[in-house]
């Protein structure tokens, strides 16, 4: 489907590249719960990492306190956002872009690389990193 946007490019641009939006809010009470379990998850395993606990429960129990749907409202709308600079050698760069607030309380552009389409298959982009305007 991507295919089509890339063939799609305006007939005399100077620019090959394409860049395809789509708008979403999350509104659906288990939509949000599976965005906060998916950040818990995340995070607690990013906490382990590697490593092997007979007992987890203090850090599910502080996940679970502060890893909340007030405090991931940002999540839950934005933009899902595929590009492909418009050369026969890449691929579609997808990412995640939001609003949230900074230290100062204004609100910021945030935006987090998940992964890349090479050839029509999904991959992990190894080079996934968060970017905020902060």
């Amino acid at each position: 489907m991507l295919a089509s946007f890339l063939a799609a490019r305006h007939v005399g641009s100077e620019s090959r590249s394409v860049e395809v939006r789509l708008g979403f809010l999350l509104t659906d009470t288990a939509e949000k719960a599976l965005v906060v379990e998916y950040m818990r998850a995340l995070i607690v395993g990013a906490l382990l990492s590697n490593r092997t606990e007979p007992d987890t429960s203090g850090i599910d129990s502080c996940a679970a306190n502060e890893i909340t749907e007030d405090k991931l409202a940002p999540l839950m709308q934005g933009e899902i956002v595929a590009s492909h600079r418009g050369t026969e050698d890449a691929g579609w760069l997808c990412a995640v872009e939001f609003s949230a607030p900074n230290r100062s309380g204004r609100s910021s552009w945030c935006g987090q690389l998940v992964h890349a389409v090479a050839d029509g298959s999904p991959f992990a982009a190894p080079e996934a990193a968060g970017v905020c305007t902060w």
